[in-house]
């Protein structure tokens, strides 16, 4: 997660760009309008828990413990190569000189209107489950790139099998049967 710290002067910041829409595995967010690479996206509410075991199908880590997420951005979804990024915001308000700390959204990319906003959720190895981005780079896991092929090794190839099979399927017909006992 990158960091940033105030102040942040942004012209003619809109956001106001976002929708929530349906996926093949649940809920997403969408950009309503295009959204340029580099700029917030939005900042992200909900509850703290300073515990850092805290756990739960949607929080984030934030702040040395937990964010749990409200509508909308709780239904970011993961993919391998995302279009946004977490980015925590340190604080100083001017008058009183009291720090704290707000958790954003930023787009990595240009986002097209209708596009899907995505994270790389980064998972420890330990708490990997088979990904469905879809991403041509997809690592099978959602997993931080540098634990692949930790859960690789305990767990196998994940969703890429299905896909290399797939493909290898595809291109000679004879080797379906081969391919499919692997």
């Amino acid at each position: 997660m990158a960091e940033c710290v105030y102040p942040l002067e942004i012209e003619n910041l809109e956001l106001d760009t976002i929708k929530l829409g349906d996926t093949p595995y649940g809920k997403g967010v969408f950009a309503s309008k295009k959204i340029k690479g580099g700029m917030p996206v939005g900042k992200i509410e909900g509850e703290f828990h300073p515990d850092k075991k805290y756990d739960s199908e949607y929080c984030m880590s934030f702040n040395d413990g937990a964010l749990e997420p409200e509508e909308p951005y709780r239904f970011v979804n993961h993919s391998c190569e995302p279009n946004c990024e977490l980015v925590e915001l340190v604080v100083a308000d001017q008058n009183s000189g009291k720090v704290f700390h707000e958790l954003w959204i930023y787009a990595l990319t240009d986002i097209k209107r209708g596009e899907q906003l995505t994270l790389d959720y980064a998972w420890p190895y330990t708490d990997a489950i088979e990904c469905q981005c879809g991403s041509p780079n997809c690592r099978g896991w959602i997993v931080a790139a540098d634990e692949v092929e930790k859960v690789v090794a305990k767990k196998g190839l994940g969703s890429r099998a299905t896909s290399c099979e797939l493909r290898v399927a595809r291109k000679n017909p004879r080797q379906r049967k081969l391919v499919k006992r692997r």
